[in-house]
C-alpha cells in the first residue's frame, strides 16, 4: 500500500437477495443500481486534493455541459476528505480546511439542490489508503454519519485490511450498518478482485471492482505506477466476468478517463488518444460498467471532441439497457486472438456489436457473423458512433478496424415480408 500512489478499493455489502431476474444474475434488493451507475469521482483528476469548492464546481459543469442531463447524476469524493483521527466522540471528520464547517451535510445539500447525489468514499480496514481514519470497528457509526449527511452512494476501500480481515466477512458489516440506517445508498465494494469477488459480489453490493486501479493512460506501466493498470489491460480483465453481473449488481473496471492527460515523471506524454477515449467508452457501455467519469469537467477543461464521447446518447442507451447484460467477447480472429467480436443482448430483442482491434500494429478486418453474435441471417443495423443505419445486413457485419479502434452497431433481425 503506498499512499503517493493512492491505492483504494471499495467493498461494501447489502443484504436480501432478488431471485434471478431475466436468467442473469442475482442481485441485492436495495432498489438501487437497477441499471449501471453514472456520475464523476474525484481521484483520477485531483487524488487526494479534493476540496468543496472545486466540488461544487465540478457540479456546476456537470449540468452547464448536459453530462447530468444524460444521467451522470452521482458526485463521488475519494480518499483524502477525511482527517487521520477522529473526533473525541469517535466520528469521521472531514478536513475542516477543505469542507465547510468539517461536515459533507452543506456539500449535500447543494448537489442535491442541482438534481445530483453525493458519494463518499471510506476503508474497510484500520486506515484508508491515504493513511486517513478507516472504518474498521466503527462502521456503525460512520452508515448512520453518512445518512444525517444526507449521502447517496458509499464506496468502501481494502487498505489496510489484510491479512487481518477477509473480505467476504468484512463487508457484510458495513452492508448491514449501512441497511441499518433506512437511507437508500448505492454499495459499491474495492477489493481489487484479491478474493474473487465476482463469484459473490452480487449476493453483497451494488457493484464491485474487478481488477487494480485505472491508470490515466492505455498500457500498463509499472514504473509510472505499479498500483494501477492501463485500460487496454483493464478491458481483458474485466470481459471474463460477464455472468456475474446483472440488475442491483454491477462488475466495476474502474474510471472512465476521458478529458484526462498524463505527463509522466520523465515528460513522456502517455495522454491516450481519441480513439483510444472512444474504444474505453464504447466497451464500459458494451460490459454494462458504471460510467463513473474522472476528469475535470468544469467549463472549458474538456474538449467538444471528448464531449461528445461522453454524452453519447446512443452509447449510453446501450449501457443503461434494463435487460442488464453484460456484453461479452463472443469470437477472437487475428493469430493472436487480438480481433474481437462482442455482443451484448438488449432488452428490445436487439443486440448491441462491437468490434475491437485489441492489436497494437496494423488495420485488420473483422467479421462479426451474425449466427455468432445472436442474430438470424439477415438484421437491420445502425452505426452507433455514425449515428447511421446501415439497412438490412446480410450475414454478417464487415469492417477494417485500426489498432486500439472500436465500432459498435445496434442491430435488430430482419422478418422479410412477402
Amino acid at each position: 500500500i503506498n499512499a503517493e500512489y493512492g491505492v483504494r478499493t471499495g467493498w461494501m455489502v447489502r443484504p436480501l437477495l432478488v431471485g434471478f431476474l431475466c436468467g442473469y444474475a442475482l442481485a441485492l434488493d436495495n432498489g438501487l443500481g437497477l441499471t449501471p451507475p453514472m456520475g464523476w469521482n474525484s481521484w483520477n483528476c485531483v487524488g487526494g486534493n479534493v476540496n468543496e469548492q472545486y466540488v461544487k464546481q465540478i457540479a456546476d459543469g456537470l449540468v452547464a455541459s448536459g453530462l447530468s442531463a444524460r444521467g451522470y447524476e452521482y458526485v463521488n469524493l475519494d480518499d483524502g476528505v477525511m482527517l487521520v483521527n477522529r473526533s473525541s466522540a469517535g466520528k469521521l471528520q472531514p478536513d475542516p480546511s477543505k469542507f465547510t464547517n468539517g461536515s459533507l451535510a452543506g456539500l449535500a445539500e447543494y448537489l442535491h439542490a442541482r438534481g445530483l447525489k453525493l458519494g463518499v468514499y471510506t476503508c474497510a480496514g484500520t486506515a484508508t489508503c491515504m493513511g486517513r481514519a478507516g472504518s474498521h470497528g466503527h462502521e456503525v457509526d460512520d452508515a448512520a454519519l453518512f445518512a444525517d449527511w444526507g449521502v447517496d452512494y458509499v464506496k468502501v476501500d481494502w487498505c489496510y485490511a489484510e491479512p487481518q480481515l477477509n473480505a467476504t466477512t468484512a463487508y457484510p458489516v458495513m452492508r448491514d450498518a449501512l441497511n441499518q440506517t433506512g437511507r437508500p445508498m448505492f454499495f459499491k465494494m474495492c477489493e481489487w478482485g484479491h478474493d474473487e469477488v465476482w463469484n459473490w459480489g452480487s449476493k453483497v453490493a451494488n457493484s464491485w471492482r474487478t481488477w487494480n486501479d485505472i491508470c490515466n493512460y492505455w498500457f500498463t506501466n509499472h514504473t509510472e505506477n505499479p498500483y494501477c493498470s492501463g485500460v487496454y489491460d483493464v478491458i481483458e480483465q474485466n470481459q471474463k466476468y460477464w455472468a456475474s453481473a446483472g440488475p442491483g449488481g454491477w462488475n466495476d473496471p474502474c474510471y472512465l478517463i476521458t478529458g484526462n492527460q498524463y505527463l509522466s515523471p520523465s515528460g513522456q506524454n502517455m495522454t491516450m488518444t481519441l480513439t483510444q477515449f472512444r474504444t474505453q467508452f464504447s466497451l464500459w457501455c458494451m460490459m454494462a460498467a458504471p460510467l463513473i467519469l474522472s476528469a475535470d469537467v468544469r467549463p472549458g477543461k474538456i474538449s467538444a471532441l471528448q464531449m461528445q464521447i461522453l454524452t453519447n446518447q446512443e452509447l449510453i442507451d446501450l449501457n443503461q439497457d434494463r435487460a442488464g447484460v453484460q456484453g461479452r467477447v463472443v469470437d477472437r480472429q487475428g493469430g493472436q486472438g487480438e480481433l474481437q467480436v462482442w455482443s451484448k443482448s438488449l432488452q428490445d430483442g436487439s443486440v448491441g456489436v462491437a468490434l475491437y482491434n485489441h492489436g497494437n500494429s496494423t488495420a485488420e478486418v473483422i467479421t462479426a457473423d451474425f449466427g455468432v453474435v445472436g442474430l438470424s441471417e439477415s438484421a437491420s443495423c445502425r452505426d452507433l458512433w455514425l449515428h447511421r443505419d446501415l439497412g438490412v445486413l446480410k450475414t454478417s457485419i464487415i469492417r477494417e478496424v485500426q489498432p486500439h479502434e472500436c465500432f459498435v452497431f445496434r442491430c435488430h433481425n430482419h422478418t422479410s415480408v412477402d
